[in-house]
């Protein structure tokens, strides 16, 4: 069974998201990816869900682009449902020196704290890709992270996987439940 998105053309295509399972959006800066997280979000907040977001984003500027198209995040923060991270900014150069990335994705696990989302949006996937030689125990560890929780996820990714293929993307591709690419116009 099909679980709502929020996201209208993904909803109207195909009916929704696999409940449980990651979801790749793709696409160049400015298609609307951030956005449809957003969407996203807000549809398991009026359902009366917990959800996630992990963001290389500014948290003020992404809030604020939620309030303009109507979306109530902070009352969402406010009253724990919505559990608003950031990547640190040297977050790729560490995460790609790290032993055990499962060790990044346990930290995350306890910043969310007792919170158990039923959608976790990761926006954008990218840092986790740019980890260099632990890309890929990094995604696996990610994918495991997503596995445990049991959360539908979109999960973006600032590029076209038709065009030239990224072989650290794999176990992604392998493991989506789809894999859509967003552009403008």
């Amino acid at each position: 069974m099909l679980t709502h998105s929020g996201i209208a053309p993904l909803d109207a295509r195909l009916g929704g998201m696999l409940p449980g399972r990651a979801h790749v959006l793709s696409g160049a800066p400015g298609t609307g990816k951030s956005l449809a997280c957003l969407e996203f979000l807000n549809a398991g907040l009026e359902r009366g869900e917990q959800v996630a977001l992990l963001t290389h984003d500014d948290p003020a500027d992404l809030l604020a682009q939620a309030e303009y198209l109507g979306i109530d995040l902070d009352a969402a923060l406010r009253e724990d449902r919505f559990a608003l991270l950031r990547y640190q900014l040297d977050f790729a150069s560490r995460f790609g020196r790290t032993p055990q990335p499962s060790i990044a994705f346990n930290e995350l696990r306890g910043l969310l704290g007792g919170c158990t989302p039923c959608r976790i949006a990761i926006d954008s996937i990218a840092p986790i890709i740019d980890a260099g030689t632990a890309a890929g125990a990094g995604i696996s560890a990610m994918l495991e992270f997503l596995d445990r929780c049991n959360a539908t996820s979109p999960l973006t990714f600032p590029g076209d996987f038709s065009g030239r293929y990224d072989r650290r993307l794999e176990p992604i591709v392998q493991r989506a439940a789809a894999v859509l690419h967003m552009e403008t116009g």
